[in-house]
């Protein structure tokens, strides 16, 4: 299939609650994005019924839907999937309904085409817990820079600004590649530049510099 630019496709994991379902439509009505469905293959009837109700409500709003049908049975779905999401530009997973392989399927193959990425959504219908995963935490823990990353996130402190001729030092790095990592920690919204051409952590990367200590021990 040939992929349009600026395509939106939302990924939708349904079980029998289609609550989460059903707002991923009403969001890809609003940027005229289309819904997949990803179901259990052959699912029982009340999978089949929120899947209905799902099509009905998009229907008359204009919202194509895909379903997608899943073997639990073969891990070789998660190429599928991933493929699929390179027909999209701007991929927005909401991961939710029960289905626990093919919940796996689809985190994997978000994954593989994470640059296309934008939003990770995480629903237990169960207890109402919800989470959306932040997208530079991905990189954080899977790049082959990572370590180093880290690094430097260790090096940091909310109250003593330091340099990146300190950071360095304290690394072990070179500066040109701090320089690097500093960039990404101040995108992720992880560290931030103070004047003059010092650099602190925010509160959320003092929190994922404790989470990191915690590890440690």
């Amino acid at each position: 299939m040939v992929r349009v630019v600026g395509r939106v496709g939302f990924f939708v994991t349904l079980g029998f609650n289609e609550s989460r379902a059903l707002r991923a439509v009403a969001d890809a009505k609003q940027c005229g994005g289309e819904v997949v469905l990803i179901i259990k293959r052959d699912p029982v009837e009340a999978g089949r019924k929120a899947v209905n109700n799902v099509t009905s409500f998009a229907k008359p709003l204009g919202v194509p839907v895909r379903i997608i049908e899943v073997n639990s049975q073969d891990w070789c779905e998660v190429i599928r999937l991933a493929r699929i999401m390179r027909e999209y530009d701007d991929v927005r997973v909401i991961i939710g309904g029960g289905l626990r392989i093919p919940q796996a399927f689809t985190l994997l193959a978000a994954l593989d085409v994470w640059g296309r990425v934008s939003r990770l959504e995480v629903h237990d219908h169960d207890t109402g817990e919800d989470i959306t995963i932040p997208k530079w935490l991905v990189p954080l823990i899977t790049s082959p820079e990572r370590r180093g990353k880290v690094r430097v996130l260790l090096a940091l402190s909310t109250d003593t600004p330091k340099t990146k001729a300190e950071l360095a030092r304290l690394t072990g790095l070179s500066e040109q590649t701090v320089s690097k990592y500093l960039s990404y920690l101040i995108k992720a919204r992880l560290a931030k530049k103070v004047i003059p051409n010092k650099y602190k952590l925010t509160e959320l990367g003092q929190k994922l510099r404790d989470a990191y200590k915690e590890q440690k021990h």
